[in-house]
Protein backbone atom coordinates (compact mmCIF):
# COMPACT_ATOMS: atom_id res chain seq x y z
CA UNK A 1 0.00 0.00 0.00
CA UNK A 2 1.52 3.65 -0.97
CA UNK A 3 0.55 6.38 0.69
CA UNK A 4 0.79 10.21 -1.34
CA UNK A 5 1.88 13.31 0.47
CA UNK A 6 -0.81 15.29 0.30
CA UNK A 7 1.14 18.64 -0.55
CA UNK A 8 2.48 17.05 -3.15
CA UNK A 9 -0.47 15.79 -5.18
CA UNK A 10 -3.77 17.45 -5.22
CA UNK A 11 -6.63 16.99 -6.52
CA UNK A 12 -7.56 18.50 -9.73
CA UNK A 13 -10.77 20.42 -10.85
CA UNK A 14 -12.19 20.92 -14.16
CA UNK A 15 -11.51 24.12 -16.19
CA UNK A 16 -10.78 23.62 -19.77
CA UNK A 17 -7.91 21.44 -19.43
CA UNK A 18 -7.38 19.75 -16.19
CA UNK A 19 -4.39 18.14 -14.40
CA UNK A 20 -2.31 17.64 -11.41
CA UNK A 21 0.84 16.00 -11.07
CA UNK A 22 -0.59 12.45 -10.35
CA UNK A 23 -2.01 13.36 -14.18
CA UNK A 24 0.62 15.23 -15.34
CA UNK A 25 -1.44 17.53 -17.33
CA UNK A 26 -1.55 21.16 -16.83
CA UNK A 27 -4.49 23.40 -15.32
CA UNK A 28 -5.51 25.03 -11.84
CA UNK A 29 -6.41 22.76 -8.62
CA UNK A 30 -6.64 23.32 -5.37
CA UNK A 31 -4.67 22.41 -2.43
CA UNK A 32 -4.45 21.44 1.37
CA UNK A 33 -4.30 18.16 2.58
CA UNK A 34 -8.18 17.57 2.77
CA UNK A 35 -8.05 17.42 -1.10
CA UNK A 36 -6.89 14.55 -1.86
CA UNK A 37 -7.36 10.72 -0.24
CA UNK A 38 -4.35 8.96 1.06
CA UNK A 39 -4.27 6.30 -1.11
CA UNK A 40 -3.19 6.67 -4.84
CA UNK A 41 -5.79 4.21 -6.15
CA UNK A 42 -7.85 5.82 -4.20
CA UNK A 43 -6.75 9.08 -5.44
CA UNK A 44 -6.67 7.82 -8.72
CA UNK A 45 -10.11 7.34 -8.91
CA UNK A 46 -11.44 10.05 -7.43
CA UNK A 47 -9.71 12.26 -9.53
CA UNK A 48 -10.82 10.32 -13.03
CA UNK A 49 -14.32 10.65 -11.36
CA UNK A 50 -14.10 13.94 -10.65
CA UNK A 51 -12.62 14.69 -14.57
CA UNK A 52 -13.97 11.92 -16.87
CA UNK A 53 -16.12 14.95 -18.72
CA UNK A 54 -13.27 15.72 -20.06
CA UNK A 55 -11.29 12.85 -20.99
CA UNK A 56 -14.79 11.59 -22.83
CA UNK A 57 -14.35 15.19 -24.93
CA UNK A 58 -11.07 14.45 -26.17
CA UNK A 59 -12.38 11.07 -27.88
CA UNK A 60 -9.69 9.32 -26.67
CA UNK A 61 -9.47 5.84 -27.83
CA UNK A 62 -6.90 4.15 -27.38
CA UNK A 63 -5.14 3.39 -24.04
CA UNK A 64 -1.13 2.68 -23.95
CA UNK A 65 0.21 1.03 -20.88
CA UNK A 66 3.41 2.40 -20.97
CA UNK A 67 6.13 -0.58 -19.51
CA UNK A 68 6.71 -4.18 -20.75
CA UNK A 69 6.45 -5.50 -17.21
CA UNK A 70 3.79 -8.13 -17.05
CA UNK A 71 1.23 -7.78 -14.64
CA UNK A 72 2.13 -3.90 -14.14
CA UNK A 73 0.42 -1.21 -12.39
CA UNK A 74 0.27 0.77 -15.82
CA UNK A 75 -1.96 -2.30 -17.01
CA UNK A 76 -4.44 -2.05 -13.44
CA UNK A 77 -4.96 1.43 -14.24
CA UNK A 78 -5.33 1.08 -18.02
CA UNK A 79 -8.16 -0.66 -17.08
CA UNK A 80 -9.93 0.92 -14.56
CA UNK A 81 -9.24 3.83 -17.73
CA UNK A 82 -11.32 1.70 -19.89
CA UNK A 83 -13.98 0.68 -17.67
CA UNK A 84 -14.72 4.75 -17.10
CA UNK A 85 -15.33 5.07 -20.57
CA UNK A 86 -17.28 1.98 -20.62
CA UNK A 87 -19.73 2.98 -18.26
CA UNK A 88 -19.96 6.11 -20.14
CA UNK A 89 -21.12 3.89 -23.11
CA UNK A 90 -17.65 4.02 -25.25
CA UNK A 91 -15.50 1.50 -25.89
CA UNK A 92 -11.58 1.85 -25.94
CA UNK A 93 -8.76 -0.37 -26.80
CA UNK A 94 -5.90 -0.63 -24.50
CA UNK A 95 -1.79 -1.48 -25.95
CA UNK A 96 -0.23 -3.20 -23.63
CA UNK A 97 3.47 -3.23 -24.49
CA UNK A 98 3.67 -6.30 -22.01
CA UNK A 99 2.07 -7.95 -25.11
CA UNK A 100 4.63 -6.82 -27.46
CA UNK A 101 7.34 -9.09 -28.70
CA UNK A 102 10.37 -6.70 -28.47
CA UNK A 103 12.68 -9.38 -29.26
CA UNK A 104 11.75 -9.38 -32.70
CA UNK A 105 12.78 -6.58 -33.38
CA UNK A 106 16.45 -6.42 -33.94
CA UNK A 107 17.16 -2.19 -35.35
CA UNK A 108 17.45 -2.90 -39.07
CA UNK A 109 13.74 -1.80 -38.97
CA UNK A 110 14.80 2.02 -38.45
CA UNK A 111 15.86 1.74 -42.19
CA UNK A 112 12.97 0.97 -43.48
CA UNK A 113 12.72 -2.96 -43.48
CA UNK A 114 9.61 -3.84 -42.73
CA UNK A 115 7.76 -4.20 -39.15
CA UNK A 116 7.21 -8.07 -37.69
CA UNK A 117 3.28 -8.27 -38.36
CA UNK A 118 2.34 -7.55 -34.80
CA UNK A 119 4.01 -4.33 -34.13
CA UNK A 120 2.41 -2.85 -37.92
CA UNK A 121 -0.65 -3.50 -36.66
CA UNK A 122 -0.61 -1.76 -32.98
CA UNK A 123 1.59 1.07 -35.23
CA UNK A 124 -1.02 1.38 -37.42
CA UNK A 125 -4.01 1.35 -34.26
CA UNK A 126 -1.52 4.52 -32.98
CA UNK A 127 -1.68 6.34 -36.65
CA UNK A 128 -5.54 5.65 -36.60
CA UNK A 129 -6.37 6.59 -33.14
CA UNK A 130 -8.50 9.94 -32.79
CA UNK A 131 -6.62 10.29 -29.32
CA UNK A 132 -4.48 8.13 -26.90
CA UNK A 133 -3.99 8.20 -23.22
CA UNK A 134 -0.31 7.36 -22.36
CA UNK A 135 -0.46 5.64 -18.40
CA UNK A 136 3.40 5.90 -18.05
CA UNK A 137 5.20 4.93 -14.63
CA UNK A 138 8.35 6.27 -13.47
CA UNK A 139 11.71 4.30 -14.45
CA UNK A 140 15.16 5.30 -13.77
CA UNK A 141 13.54 9.64 -13.54
CA UNK A 142 12.20 9.40 -17.09
CA UNK A 143 9.72 6.31 -18.92
CA UNK A 144 10.38 3.19 -19.69
CA UNK A 145 13.05 2.59 -22.43
CA UNK A 146 10.56 -0.07 -24.01
CA UNK A 147 7.94 2.76 -24.47
CA UNK A 148 10.25 4.95 -26.28
CA UNK A 149 11.49 2.24 -28.56
CA UNK A 150 7.22 1.57 -29.35
CA UNK A 151 7.46 5.35 -30.48
CA UNK A 152 10.26 5.27 -32.19
CA UNK A 153 8.73 2.87 -34.30
CA UNK A 154 5.73 4.50 -34.89
CA UNK A 155 5.30 6.38 -38.72
CA UNK A 156 6.26 10.21 -38.56
CA UNK A 157 4.81 12.16 -38.77
CA UNK A 158 1.45 10.55 -39.00
CA UNK A 159 1.32 9.06 -35.78
CA UNK A 160 2.25 12.72 -34.08
CA UNK A 161 -0.04 15.14 -35.56
CA UNK A 162 -3.25 16.53 -34.91
CA UNK A 163 -4.58 14.30 -32.33
CA UNK A 164 -5.30 14.79 -28.56
CA UNK A 165 -3.11 13.01 -26.17
CA UNK A 166 -3.81 12.63 -22.04
CA UNK A 167 -0.70 11.73 -19.84
CA UNK A 168 -1.42 9.82 -16.60
CA UNK A 169 2.08 9.55 -15.16
CA UNK A 170 2.66 7.04 -12.29
CA UNK A 171 5.24 7.32 -9.77
CA UNK A 172 6.54 8.22 -5.88
CA UNK A 173 7.00 11.46 -4.44
CA UNK A 174 6.22 13.57 -7.51
CA UNK A 175 3.88 11.22 -8.85
CA UNK A 176 5.11 10.36 -11.92
CA UNK A 177 5.65 13.95 -13.24
CA UNK A 178 9.21 13.13 -14.75
CA UNK A 179 8.31 10.40 -17.27
CA UNK A 180 5.24 12.64 -18.28
CA UNK A 181 7.57 15.36 -18.57
CA UNK A 182 10.00 13.66 -20.80
CA UNK A 183 7.00 11.89 -23.14
CA UNK A 184 5.52 15.30 -23.93
CA UNK A 185 8.84 16.41 -25.44
CA UNK A 186 8.70 13.44 -27.37
CA UNK A 187 5.03 13.82 -28.53
CA UNK A 188 5.26 17.63 -28.44
CA UNK A 189 7.68 17.94 -31.35
CA UNK A 190 5.30 17.36 -34.19
CA UNK A 191 1.91 17.46 -31.89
Amino acid sequence: RSTVNHSLVPRPQISGFWSCPALAVTSSFEKGPDTCPSLIKNHFLSSITSIRLGILEAKVKYIISGTNRPGSRSRQIANIIQELYREQGEEVGILDLAEMPFSELTGQHYSGAGLPEKWAQKIELVTKAEGLIFVVPEYNGSMPGALKYFIDHWKYPDAFEFRPVCYVGLGGLFGGMRPVEHLQQVMGYRN
